[in-house]
């Protein structure tokens, strides 16, 4: 299992864009490309498809079309024969494409692929053959291929940096992934995150109430795997409810202020000033710790006076 499936816990499918059903007798056809900003979960998309298509025994090959040298972009993705050329391996080498055989080929950040190399996937996607080099013989593989990319390719075909027909050869089905921003599932989310954090853990991680709050409505430019990181971060430095405090190094937050005295209105008393004060530093700190029980313990007092007060101030 790689380091991307790790990060991320595994969602129920209601947590995730819908997918499309596979008609078994064109596999090699079945194409989809994901759509969607950097960290919105696309790799956990595409090994959610996996599953579902190929199933757990299927290989998974996940290529990073950015990180492959245009030098070597055809022996990397489709293989060499021994002696093909100088450096390569006496036995030679199996390419992506074919280590991808019966499972899903995972193209991702495709729009990286030089356009000197898009001509030689093109044909692969096209007649679902490849000829590896310094070899005679082609070699069918069928496999489900899915891309993913965060760029416009359609302004790139514009600009003349990728090539049309190969978009319309990964388009058949566009999955567009939303912006954690987007997400009408952001606290189903948080919450599976923490349950994935809290596995083996003791004690169980838990949230006080002004930390989930900002952690729901924080600027996350990262989506997904920065939310993913702040979680893993709040597991090391939290015991076992993490609050504002431990956000301030990874969020733009304020931890939670000391109550201050509140301003004295016109016939305001001392008795009624002090009822105020009291309430609001037992409201902040039940808040602050997530539980009655929490606040108490770290107020000084025991849960029986900490109810007591608040029945009493609530009149």
């Amino acid at each position: 299992m790689d380091q991307e499936r790790r990060r991320y816990p595994r969602l129920n499918s209601t947590l995730l864009p819908a997918v499309p059903h596979k008609n078994a007798q064109n596999e090699d056809k079945f194409r989809i490309r994901t759509l969607g900003e950097s960290g919105v979960g696309k790799t956990v998309i595409a090994r959610h498809i996996h599953d579902l298509a190929a199933g757990n025994g299927a290989p998974f090959m996940h290529v990073n079309c950015g990180s492959i040298p245009e030098t070597l972009f055809e022996s990397e993705m489709f293989g060499y024969e021994r002696g093909a050329f100088t450096g390569a391996l006496q036995a030679g080498k199996r390419g992506f494409v074919e280590g991808a055989r019966g499972g899903t080929l995972f193209l991702d950040e495709v729009g990286e692929i030089p356009l000197s190399s898009q001509a030689k996937l093109l044909k692969f996607l096209e007649d679902s053959t490849i000829q590896p080099v310094g070899s005679p013989v082609s070699k069918r593989i069928e496999t489900t291929v899915i891309t993913a990319t965060n760029r416009d390719l359609r302004e790139m075909i514009r600009l003349g940096r990728f090539r049309e027909d190969l978009f319309y050869r990964i388009a058949t089905f566009p999955m567009l992934v939303p912006a954690l921003r987007d997400r009408p599932d952001k606290e189903a989310l948080l919450d599976a995150l923490l349950v994935k954090a809290n596995a083996g853990r003791q004690p169980k991680l838990r949230l006080s109430p002004g930390c989930r709050t900002a952690l729901l409505t924080a600027h996350l430019p990262g989506n997904v795997r920065e939310l993913s990181s702040i979680i893993d971060y709040l597991d090391i430095v939290a015991d076992e409810v993490a609050t504002p405090e431990h956000l301030e190094s990874v969020l733009n937050v304020e931890a939670a202020s000391p109550a201050s005295l509140p301003m004295q209105e016109e016939g305001t008393t001392l008795k009624e000033m002090t009822a105020m004060f009291e309430d609001r530093v037992l409201r902040d700190a039940i808040a602050k710790y997530g539980t009655r029980r929490e606040a108490a313990q770290r107020l000084g007092i025991d849960n029986a006076t900490l109810l007591r007060k608040l029945r009493r101030l609530t009149g």
